[in-house]
């Protein structure tokens, strides 16, 4: 067993004294960067976020995220950063993930390159803070 930055949300075991003293899910997050705010809020608040290697549970990933749905998970990222580090950390994370989805477009063919292109295109439009308050 290890302690952890954070865990995927697939199968999480919480006490509800740690729910109970810093509440539930973000809902201003979408599908999987609310589990890290969760669990940054856990450590944040003093509890241990723990591994176990020996526990299993089986998730299908990517079953529940669809290439048109990434541009969404960009968005928590930046949300979560904004939230956590602050606007100036979030806008720099935005221009190195804009150019990094723009090479992805690049060399990746079908429905994924059309997913980093989209992610990329949004990216572009705008700076972290005027793209987090659309909630398209």
């Amino acid at each position: 067993m290890r302690e952890a930055d954070y865990l995927f949300g697939a199968c999480l075991l919480v006490r509800r004294d740690a729910v109970d003293s810093i509440g539930g899910f973000d809902e201003d997050f979408f599908l999987m960067s609310e589990e890290v705010d969760w669990c940054y809020r856990f450590r944040q608040a003093g509890w241990k976020v723990l591994f176990y290697p020996g526990a299993e549970a089986f998730h299908v990933l990517t079953s529940s995220v669809s290439p048109a749905q990434f541009r969404r998970l960009v968005q928590g990222h930046l949300r979560f950063l904004r939230k956590h580090q602050g606007l100036r950390t979030a806008e720099r994370a935005r221009r190195v993930m804009l150019w990094a989805l723009r090479l992805r477009g690049l060399l990746f063919r079908g429905e994924r390159g059309r997913a980093y292109r989209d992610a990329a295109r949004w990216l572009g439009s705008g700076r972290t803070a005027s793209l987090l308050e659309s909630r398209e």
